[in-house]
């Protein structure tokens, strides 16, 4: 690790922890603002990062840390300025990334005294940091037998070959102050009140072609940096070995990160391409291949975008494949271009972040594949002629990430919805079908039970059969839901775009699975634009409309008041072989027909629900009896004839609503 590379992460890590603000001092132990921002036990050089959060540097003399074992103490004068850390671990190494970084002191060194048994325990520990006999701050992860002073609740979760780090602006003396994070990840927050200011020009898959891909780069005047998981296109590979061999002031800088381990995926051509732009003069590195015995930062490298001349960001859904970036049929998906230097300023330092080879996992294309050779056949770029055309537009942005910060942000905006929440995904993972706490489903009934209207797409076009899943939404939830074919418009589904409210927008390449939110690298924007919002909508609502693949309706409640004051339920036919109806909490009446008929119902509010016995798919109904219904029985009585002719005459006008709860949703688009 070189120095350049060391400084590089060293203020990638800094600036992630001052991006979060100062942390206070919630409880009054101490009036300075030294706290600890990580703990690292999973390796030879275990140790622990202090960081002064404060606005004057704190001489740390007399501080200490114990884990109740052992103690590390501070006994000479060591000086601390403000917005800075320092690590102190058990040895250090060149080649270990915790411990070779920019301010770092072993045991033993500059007055810092281990005494006692001071181990970071693998399995969970808790330290406490004091100021001479003043507790000033505690952490506790993993498994710990009793909670410690200064503590409050569960302890930060860890995982092997992870680390903790303190993200919270407020000091809470608990887990929500930390993440548990690897290596190499850039642990960026998301923040709703920290937009930026920008002009983007919003397109879709397939209409598009590529064409803002390849007019963006061919306009590049010094650099494009690229980060993808897959890039196959002749065509946009013939023009970024163009700009690279350009001389002199038209010369482009191209540099190239790329998954290098594509799922189920013969990457042969693909990188022999990537070896025509190295031959060029490009750059491309790899991030962990597949014959790679490395522990990668990432499961996958699966964001698409590229950094252009620090003033111009690409952002799609879809990787740049022959498909997609040509007329040929492709993906639905969505993509935007952005011009702002900070949001571009942002993505570079994300590029760099990953692009880092300190860890293992990033390697040059010829040091991997020293004989590789360049591809045989003809690269001559064509630029497109489709005549596709956007339009910019003035909006505010917030960038989001994975594994950093996609889950949290996608919750906080749905939580967030007053009107709408519409989406349309690739897949949703098997876990998130369970529609747990843990699922975006889950968050969308959530919404749609506060009035939020919830709409939700899901690919079934190459096999998935989501059908199964859809369903299941679509019969326990307030969410109406559907799975799609593109047909003779599209191939797959691949897009995974949100719509909130009319003016939040998600494009990016985050999928709905926990590897996708957790383990990937991916990149997404959420663009606050009412325009925006608009030009996406009406894709979104052409394959709502357009798209069918199944004819399941799940059940719907129609109820009738009859003119002797009994009532009428129907439920719309189900494949069952009886129904279950209850009345309020009472008792469930059986019955083999889809209809039941009630009396003697006392004036009210009241509720009935039915469940299809063989589905256990479930609706509700809620109505009231006033009291002129209850008058006209007590009045007028009633026969056996008389009830069956109300019955009928009721039948024949269809006098009723149907259920609220439901509005008419199936599995289908409507």
């Amino acid at each position: 690790m070189n120095t350049a590379e060391r400084s590089a992460l060293a203020i990638f890590l800094i600036l992630a922890l001052l991006s979060v603000g100062a942390v206070s001092d919630s409880d009054g132990a101490s009036s300075d603002l030294v706290r600890f921002s990580e703990v690292n036990p999973y390796t030879s050089y275990e140790g622990f990062s202090i960081y002064n959060y404060g606005s004057s540097y704190v001489d740390l003399i007399n501080y200490s840390v114990t884990d109740g074992e052992g103690t590390i103490t501070f006994t000479e004068s060591l000086e601390l300025p403000s917005k800075t850390h320092i690590t102190v671990v058990k040895g250090t190494d060149a080649d270990d990334w915790f411990s070779s970084r920019e301010n770092v002191h072993a045991y033993g060194e500059d007055g810092i005294v281990k005494t006692g048994n001071f181990s970071l325990a693998d399995s969970g520990d808790d330290l406490r940091l004091l100021n001479g006999e003043t507790l000033v701050d505690t952490v506790c992860y993993g498994k710990v037998s009793e909670t410690p002073e200064g503590w409050n609740g569960d302890p930060v979760s860890v995982n092997k070959n992870r680390y903790i780090l303190r993200t919270a602006q407020l000091d809470t003396g608990t887990a929500a102050d930390w993440i548990k994070t690897k290596p190499g990840y850039s642990n960026l927050p998301f923040d709703q009140n920290d937009k930026i200011e920008c002009k983007i020009m919003p397109f879709t898959f397939p209409e598009c072609d590529g064409t803002p891909i390849y007019e963006t780069l061919s306009e590049a005047d010094e650099t494009i940096y690229i980060s993808i998981y897959q890039l196959t296109s002749l065509n946009l590979v013939a023009l970024l070995i163009d700009l690279e061999e350009r001389t002199g002031e038209d010369h482009v800088d191209v540099s190239i990160l790329l998954e290098g381990d594509v799922l189920n995926y013969d990457m042969s051509k693909e990188l022999s391409l990537m070896c025509s732009i190295v031959d060029a003069g490009g750059e491309v590195w790899l991030m962990t291949p597949g014959d790679s015995d490395i522990s990668e930062r990432y499961n996958y490298f699966h964001n698409k975008y590229a950094v252009v001349d620090g003033e111009t960001v690409v952002i799609t859904s879809e990787n740049w494949t022959v498909a997609n970036m040509s007329e040929n049929k492709a993906n639905r998906g969505w993509g935007a271009v952005v011009q702002s230097t900070e949001y571009a300023d942002y993505m570079k330092a994300v590029w760099d972040n990953d692009r880092l080879d300190t860890f293992g996992d990033t390697i040059a294309l010829k040091t991997e594949y020293p004989e590789i050779s360049a591809y045989e056949g003809t690269l001559t770029y064509i630029a497109p002629d489709s005549g596709y055309s956007s339009h910019w537009y003035d909006a505010w942005l917030v960038p989001v990430l994975s594994p950093d910060n996609s889950y949290s942000a996608l919750k906080e905006l749905m939580d967030g919805a007053k009107d709408y929440i519409y989406s349309e995904q690739l897949s949703l993972g098997s876990n998130y079908q369970e529609i747990e706490e843990d699922s975006p489903i889950y968050w969308m009934n959530s919404a749609a039970k506060n009035g939020v209207q919830c709409r939700f797409i899901l690919d079934d076009s190459m096999g998935s059969n989501m059908d199964e899943a859809v369903n299941f939404i679509n019969t326990t939830t307030l969410v109406d839901a559907c799975t799609i074919d593109g047909g003779d418009g599209f191939n797959t589904t691949h897009n995974k775009g949100i719509l909130i409210d009319g003016n939040i927008t998600w494009v990016g390449s985050v999928n709905w699975t926990e590897t996708s939110f957790m383990n990937n690298r991916e990149t997404a924007v959420v663009i606050y634009s009412e325009e925006v919002n608009a030009y996406y909508m009406e894709y979104f609502m052409t394959d709502w409309n357009n798209n069918k693949v199944s004819d399941y309706q799940p059940p719907a409640i129609t109820g009738t008041a009859l003119t002797d004051g009994s009532h009428l339920f129907t439920v719309n036919e189900q494949d069952t072989s009886s129904y279950l109806w209850t009345l309020d909490d009472g008792e469930p009446t059986e019955t083999t027909l889809p209809k039941i008929l009630l009396d003697n119902l006392t004036p009210g509010d009241h509720t009935i629900k039915v469940t299809a016995a063989d589905t256990n798919a479930t609706a509700e109904y809620s109505f009231t009896v006033d009291d002129e219904e209850i008058a006209i029985d007590e009045e007028g009585g009633s026969s056996n004839g008389g009830l069956m002719a109300g019955i009928v005459a009721a039948l024949v006008v269809i006098i009723g609503a149907i259920a609220a709860a439901f509005r008419g949703r199936g599995n289908k688009c409507q």
